[in-house]
């Protein structure tokens, strides 16, 4: 189960993984201080508020902190920053710090230094009631949907990996009673996925061309 695109796409287009559908989505939010010296809050566009933190961290009056560990948060931050063709470094920027840690201690060190950052609503979430010193700035755009797919790991290279209860999940979780649990997962009263393993013009728009096709072949499968 994973939520980076790009590489999802290597790793089918190489063999390793077959049968990519996409299973629920999140989001991603652009959380910094409540001062927010780069005058982001309520930004619709996520693109214009990394241009406003580069700009105003480059004046020595705004911290970015990023995860720097190649995971899907990480990965989405990486290409706004190409979008806007800023390339950035620790090594040459002061105000970018690239802690090379998972969510949990970014969130932790952004709270510390009264930064900005990108997380996923999920372990934000989680989090929030420690962070006194953040809140969420920008959320909604569509750049920030964060969707999660399922992809088999090919038997025919991994024979012995244990390929009948990697299929059983999958079809559970993209059945009618695996999108209703993940429907009703909430926390403090939100929804944390959305479902959209058959809401096939989602998953459409979410980079998932083939999600009908996908989902017919694990619905006619019988591990």
């Amino acid at each position: 189960l994973v939520h980076s695109r790009q590489l999802e796409l290597e790793f089918v287009n190489s063999t390793y993984g077959i049968h990519r559908v996409g299973v629920m989505y999140n989001d991603f939010v652009i959380i910094g201080p409540a001062n927010d010296p780069a005058r982001i809050n309520g930004l619709a566009n996520a693109t214009e508020a990394f241009r406003r933190i580069a700009e105003v961290g480059a004046k020595g009056n705004a911290i970015f902190i990023s995860r720097a560990d190649k995971s899907g948060t990480n990965m989405l931050e990486l290409s706004i920053w190409k979008r806007l063709g800023i390339t950035l470094s620790n090594k040459t920027q002061s105000w970018y710090i690239e802690a090379g840690a998972g969510m949990g201690t970014v969130l932790r060190m952004t709270n510390e230094k009264k930064a900005y950052t990108l997380t996923d609503r999920a372990t934000w979430l989680s989090f929030k009631n420690q962070l006194t010193n953040l809140k969420v700035l920008v959320e909604g755009d569509i750049i920030l949907l964060n969707p999660y797919a399922i992809i088999l790991v090919n038997p025919e290279k991994y024979p012995q990996r244990n390929y009948r209860g990697a299929l059983q999940l999958a079809k559970w979780m993209i059945s009618e009673e695996g999108q209703n649990l993940i429907a009703s997962f909430k926390k403090e009263g939100e929804t944390l996925f959305i479902p959209i393993a058959r809401d096939f013009n989602k998953a459409h728009e979410l980079g998932f061309p083939e999600q009908e096709k996908e989902v017919a072949w694990y619905d006619s499968q019988n591990p």
